[in-house]
């Protein structure tokens, strides 16, 4: 007999309760899928009155699932990986929809209570604090519960979710050895490890896999599975989602169910080949960068990784690979900004007189990024304020639209462009340095971008030497001598690619001198083995202090475009 299986990974800011809103709402509506397969299986249902279903509200009549048969919740099986996601207490505005809920108000003694304790101790209280205050009305927490502790969620769910009670052995909670669960490359290889151990059932049987409201790794290793697994060929992709625009004064939005199946990897236009040098981080890195921009949904992408990684190439590839106009990619490196009037020009534009000096409209790179991809660099070098002015503008609308406007301009200007983010700052720094709302909305997706492995040097070396194309009959690439690359082993690379183009340069320019005598003569006396000099010349660089900034050119420059660097 075929069976239905649900799975879905954890829901970060929905809460545990949502597993059970989700799952009755698709309970009601999976008889659909016996024919042709619909774009949509529920248009829109009141999250409040599937909760009174279950009987969450006191008055339920039908907990148990009938056309569902498993249902299977990936867990973070390391809780403390997900511990900080939560918040200490409910905003204002959370309270005020929560007023309106069902049954609030008839536990209303109960809900001030807790709003006192979160506003005195600044966290949610344990489970038992509820079983003491709110003996017989645990169940009420369903539209609260998001809010606990991971582990409060599902100690909880298995005590008091009338849903998990009925179909206790339907319903299982999987945990799954994650530690970071903004690492796709993690995500996907300890999800596949499960795949391949659970046991696959009946060859009839009809997978049903929810992509939305969890970790967004979560929504990727399912692709790439989709992708790699034949157990997977034939599931169906669901998009089970909130519609926030119907939520009113609510505090939940009704429920929708879509029907996705969508091979998004499949999207990737000419992706270049592998190189053969390149280590599997490095080559998954670049593959979930090309995967994130092929969505063309907008959601902001956050790359950590050392000074001169390749990042920004990275970047550039990615987008050509998924179709991206070369024009239509706008960057800038946030460390050029001479200081904060001018990072907010360059980002936002400005009018005509919005500061001395501006005597010319100028249009911002967010505008210029319309329809295109949007990349800023070492964005931790930006000041609160600017922060904070692109902390409101990268807030979307309903329609997905961010807003903005110019300095000296109260008039609204909307865009849609893919945001990217990169900073040199190892992740523990950036966190410190960054307060968390900025955090959250430039990293809706993260990833970390590898430095050049001991294993890629040789081959790294050599792309680096061919990609600058020295001309002259006398240079060629030293790789071939004994010495060489295990010299260069022994060097400092904090920049990596741009520490190997340095020495390409100056391995080139000591074989052009050593070609004429009398060049050797007046440069290099005595005529010193390459080795001796690029030890003297990276020395000698490594001394030397930063260059100073050059002088901003103002609006009354004739340049089109100004080179602030």
């Amino acid at each position: 007999m075929r069976q239905t299986t649900f799975v879905t990974a954890w829901f970060r800011k929905h809460g545990i309760a949502y597993l059970d809103i989700v799952v009755k709402a698709l309970d009601g509506v999976v008889g659909k899928l016996a024919g042709s397969t619909p774009e949509v299986l529920l248009g829109e249902r009141d999250q409040y009155d599937i909760a009174s279903e279950i009987g969450y509200c006191g008055t339920g009549k039908n907990p148990v699932l009938s056309r569902i048969d498993r249902v299977l919740l990936l867990l973070p099986g390391d809780q403390r990986a997900d511990a900080g996601y939560r918040l200490p207490e409910l905003a204002p505005e959370q309270w005020a929809r929560l007023a309106n809920s069902p049954g609030a108000s008839d536990a209303e003694h109960e809900f001030a209570g807790l709003r006192r304790v979160l506003e005195e101790e600044r966290r949610f209280p344990p489970l038992e604090w509820f079983e003491e205050h709110w003996r017989g009305r645990e169940g009420l927490l369903w539209h609260l519960i998001n809010e606990a502790p991971p582990q409060t969620q599902l100690d909880w769910y298995r005590r008091y979710s009338p849903l998990f009670k009925a179909n206790e052995k339907r319903i299982e909670l999987i945990p799954l050895e994650i530690d970071d669960l903004e690492d796709p490359v993690e995500v996907t290889s300890v999800m596949c490890n499960w795949l391949e151990s659970r046991s696959s059932g009946g060859d009839d049987d009809r997978l049903l896999v929810n992509l939305y409201g969890t970790a967004t790794a979560f929504q990727f290793g399912w692709y790439y599975l989709a992708w790699r697994q034949p157990a997977l060929k034939g599931a169906i992709y669901l998009k089970c989602w909130d519609k926030k625009e119907a939520r009113g004064d609510r505090r939940f939005a009704p429920i929708s169910i879509e029907v996705l199946n969508k091979d998004p990897i499949g999207d990737l236009v000419n992706p270049p080949p592998r190189k053969p040098w390149e280590s599997l981080n490095r080559n998954c890195a670049r593959e979930w960068l090309r995967l994130y921009l092929c969505q063309k949904d907008n959601f902001s992408i956050l790359i950590l990784g050392e000074r001169g990684t390749g990042k920004s190439e990275a970047v550039r590839e990615a987008w050509k690979a998924v179709g991206g106009p070369e024009d239509k990619a706008i960057t800038a490196n946030c460390a050029d900004f001479k200081d904060p009037i001018h990072a907010r020009s360059e980002l936002f534009g400005h009018v005509k007189g919005a500061f001395t000096g501006a005597t010319e409209k100028r249009m911002g790179l967010l505008e210029r990024a319309k329809g295109g991809l949007l990349f800023l660099d070492e964005v931790h070098h930006l000041d609160e304020q600017t922060r904070s002015m692109l902390l409101t503008a990268l807030q979307t609308d309903r329609k997905g639209f961010f807003s903005f406007a110019p300095l000296g301009s109260s008039e609204k200007i909307k865009a849609k462009f893919q945001p990217v983010f990169a900073s040199n700052l190892r992740l523990e720094e950036f966190t410190a340095k960054l307060p968390p709302d900025f955090r959250d909305r430039i990293s809706q997706r993260f990833l970390r971008w590898p430095e050049i492995e001991e294993d890629e040097l040789a081959g790294a070396w050599d792309d680096v030497w061919d990609r600058m194309d020295f001309k002259g009959p006398n240079v060629s690439n030293p790789s071939a001598e004994n010495w060489f690359l295990g010299w260069l082993r022994d060097q400092p690379r904090s920049g990596n690619f741009r520490d190997l183009q340095r020495i390409a340069i100056l391995v080139a320019d000591f074989q052009r001198a050593m070609a004429s005598e009398s060049t050797r003569e007046l440069l290099l006396p005595g005529g010193p083995p390459l080795r001796s000099y690029l030890e003297s010349r990276l020395a000698a660089t490594a001394a030397q202090p930063k260059g100073a900034v050059t002088k901003v050119p103002s609006d009354t420059d004739s340049s089109e475009e100004t080179d602030w660097t």
